[in-house]
């Protein structure tokens, strides 16, 4: 059962005609991979923070090798039944590690992790398409993959006329990318701003500072993984960092007018 001295932080956002409005971090790591935390604990925080839901993205071609044998399904196994508990939407994920281009991929909505365990990177993206999953771009500005600038690949144009470029992150633990930003406004693509937590979460955004963590807003129909998925699907979300909304015109205004209350 859940232990009543924890206290949630209410980040209330009101609905928008149409569609629930739930709060989400799509990038996450465990000790499975690169992150220091448990897969539980990563619930707690989520919980704590006030989302609604998320997906653990350890990375597929570096799990912790001090986890054997080695499954990388393991780290959802055991989030969902606490992700249940506190009423979490929990996604299978993982991250796609690669050299760019193209780069890291965050693939969600997988039906299994194991099987992404292929040396080409085609195939991996074939395999997640055959899982009928979603694939988001994730930190096209991360200094430490580029060569000159922030660049948009011919890889990328070739994912991206094959329908397998979905999602992208405008916005990366504390970076934010406004040209990624305008790509994907011209281009039609779902934006994200996410976490890419590896610690435990107050370690990164300080809430003595009033530090807000990054989060995505999904708009769906249903308060459900498939009422998620066709929100991205059909590139209903807003990002939210800094203490600002980034998105479409069509889902800001009503948010905001909807935060408005004149009296």
């Amino acid at each position: 059962g859940l232990v009543v001295a924890q206290t949630r932080m209410e980040y209330k956002l009101p609905d928008i005609p149409g569609f629930y409005t739930m709060k989400g971090d799509f990038h996450i790591h465990t000790f499975y991979s690169d992150g220091s935390v448990s897969p539980e604990d990563r619930v707690r925080e989520a919980w704590h923070d006030g989302l609604d839901v998320i997906a653990i993205t350890d990375h597929i071609e570096y799990p912790n090798s001090l986890m054997q044998p080695f499954n990388l399904n393991q780290s959802y196994n055991l989030a969902l039944k606490l992700a249940q508990e506190y009423g979490i939407l929990l996604i299978k994920g993982g991250e796609i590690t690669r050299s760019m281009p193209p780069g890291h991929f965050n693939a969600l909505f997988l039906t299994d992790v194991d099987k992404l365990k292929l040396p080409n990177v085609d195939d991996v993206y074939n395999e997640v398409v055959r899982q009928n999953g979603f694939l988001v771009w994730n930190h096209p500005g991360w200094s430490a993959q580029i060569k000159d600038s922030l660049t948009w690949y011919p890889k990328h144009t070739e994912l991206y006329n094959q329908k397998k470029l979905n999602g992208i992150e405008i916005f990366n633990e504390k970076e934010y990318y406004p040209q990624v930003f305008q790509w994907a406004l011209d281009k039609n693509i779902t934006i994200f701003a996410n976490s890419d937590i590896h610690a435990p979460i107050q370690y990164l955004y300080d809430p003595v500072k009033k530090e807000q963590r990054a989060m995505t807003v999904v708009f769906v129909s249903e308060k459900t993984l498939q009422g998620v998925k066709d929100a991205f699907l059909n590139h209903r979300t807003v990002a939210i960092f800094d203490q600002k909304m980034y998105g479409d015109e069509q889902y800001i205004k009503p948010l905001i007018q909807n935060c408005i209350v004149v009296s």
